[in-house]
């Protein structure tokens, strides 16, 4: 029979992670929405119907993934949050492995999530950078 369980030091270490992934989540968004008024401006450059479309592209996955990504990112961190309170206020006891293993669960997640989110941002920052000195 498996130990209940409340671990309240780590779940709130671990409530204190998932707060700055979503800063950084926050942050990735500024940074995002900092490039595409920078290809917004750079793009009117944009010497030939090629290189329309690649800026069009572009900012198609940019408002995919903020609509669609950002979004799903900041509902699954804030529905870990809310678990991760509970058990920090004592609310629903967890049986002595779960905690670790659902947080866990979610910094995959949100690693998966980074991934995506600076690839996109070097996307962008490098378009801009092609524009600005050669468009």
């Amino acid at each position: 029979m498996a130990v209940q369980v409340n671990d309240r030091k780590l779940a709130q270490q671990f409530f204190n992670e998932t707060r700055e992934w979503q800063s950084e989540i926050n942050s990735l968004v500024i940074d995002l929405m900092f490039y595409q008024r920078m290809v917004d401006i750079y793009g009117l450059k944009a010497a030939n119907s090629a290189e329309q479309q690649d800026i069009n592209f572009l900012k198609e996955t940019l408002s995919s993934f903020i609509e669609h990504r950002v979004e799903n990112q900041k509902s699954r961190l804030k529905e870990h949050e809310s678990y991760l309170q509970k058990v920090v206020e004592d609310r629903i006891l967890l049986k002595d492995r779960e905690l670790p293993f659902k947080h866990k669960d979610m910094a995959e997640e949100m690693q998966e999530f980074r991934i995506g989110g600076v690839g996109l941002k070097n996307s962008l920052f490098n378009k801009v950078e092609y524009l600005r000195n050669f468009g």
